[in-house]
């Protein structure tokens, strides 16, 4: 790996706020039957649902390993040159009320409904 992508790794990880060291090899699948290891990793792959411009969002019981999951597809997707923002749903809910109540609304869900970009496209 040359030392600008190294950077550029360095720098989309910074830029996503995930959480460091999540990594989806770390993530226990028999600790949780629900969860399908061949469905996270598709989603890992970015095949098609990033092109249309789909977001992910986990729910569930706390301590069911949403977060871990969820930085695992993202550090995933910034392996593969795609960019990534990590948050909460319930900060994402109170920065939409807060739009909502200071009639930003319209253009704060213009600005999240962009799809991903790989890096560089």
């Amino acid at each position: 790996m040359t030392e600008r992508e190294t950077r550029r790794l360095a720098r989309a990880c910074i830029d996503s706020q995930l959480p460091p060291g999540k990594s989806l090899s770390e993530f226990d699948f028999a600790a949780v039957p629900t969860v399908s290891k061949a469905h996270v990793m598709a989603l890992a792959e970015a095949d098609n649902w990033l092109a249309q411009g789909h977001n992910l969002l986990a729910f569930g019981p706390p301590g069911a390993g949403k977060t871990h999951l969820m930085a695992g597809i993202g550090h995933a997707l910034i392996d593969r040159a795609h960019k990534v923002l990590f948050g909460r749903t319930s900060e994402l809910v109170q920065r939409l009320q807060a739009a909502r109540r200071d009639l930003r609304l319209p253009a704060r869900r213009a600005g999240q409904a962009r799809p991903l970009r790989p890096a560089g496209a």
